[in-house]
């Protein structure tokens, strides 16, 4: 229709009335781009507050997981520390050598025996973080983290995955060491169901230095394990109210 007035005008030299029509043509064209561009861009934000609400429950996931590995290993921490303070007769160590130089031990609280006595099972029990990552893969695969306009948590996002993925690792040679103290807990004679007291296990350990050795060095993996532990709750924290934040905004 347009199209049509315009030649007719045009037959008729009325410029005015060619310029008016043309104005309204590529108004109308543009106005209908800006509308286009709109919508998607409400689209866009609909969706950004969904991931952001999915990857903060995530990390809410993440949390409540670590608060039970850190719970687990403190407990198997301080029990290893009873059995081998009692089998040396000596403090354990405050620091422990890295590549970088010494590193402060971190403290647990104290072995508390219960009735029957489990100090074996609470040596040797162990649970890993294995992270509630399908809202951060779902993102990365579909290319849907260009939708969040806060690029910096984006990077923080990334980084804190990485950083899980190091959690990992440490925990793979984690249950290296809790595997080697399991078989050195068999050559001594000694079993995960067996209720022995930390008198009873630090008597095998005294009779037994790979035994006592073997505790030693899951003892000491473990230190490393809780405090990175810690590093991660921290972080996974920080993220948890950041995306909690975006996603009500």
């Amino acid at each position: 229709m347009i199209l049509r007035r315009l030649s007719e005008q045009v037959k008729a030299q009325n410029w005015f009335a060619v310029g008016l029509d043309f104005l309204i043509v590529v108004g109308g064209v543009f106005i209908g781009i800006q509308v286009s561009n709109w919508n998607e861009a409400r689209g866009d934000r609909a969706q950004e507050a969904v991931y952001l609400s999915y990857l903060a429950d995530d990390l809410r996931n993440d949390i409540d997981e670590i608060d039970y590995v850190i719970s687990l290993t403190q407990w198997r921490m301080s029990a290893l520390a009873a059995v081998i303070t009692q089998a040396t007769g000596e403090p354990m160590p405050t620091v422990r050598a890295t590549p970088r130089g010494d590193a402060p031990i971190g403290t647990v609280p104290a072995y508390e025996e219960k009735e029957p006595p489990s100090v074996v099972m609470a040596m040797s029990l162990m649970a890993t973080f294995d992270s509630a990552d399908l809202a951060y893969t779902t993102l990365v695969s579909t290319g849907g983290i260009r939708l969040l306009r806060n690029q910096q948590l984006a990077r923080r996002l990334q980084g804190y995955d990485a950083a899980v993925r190091d959690l990992q690792r440490i925990e793979s040679r984690l249950t290296v060491y809790r595997d080697e103290l399991t078989g050195a807990l068999q050559r001594a004679g000694v079993a995960w169901i067996d209720p022995l007291s930390v008198d009873e296990v630090a008597e095998a350990a005294r009779n037994h230095p790979e035994l006592l050795a073997a505790m030693k060095n899951f003892w000491s993996f473990n230190d490393w394990h809780l405090g990175t532990l810690a590093t991660i709750r921290a972080r996974a924290a920080e993220l948890q109210a950041t995306t909690d934040r975006e996603a009500s905004q």
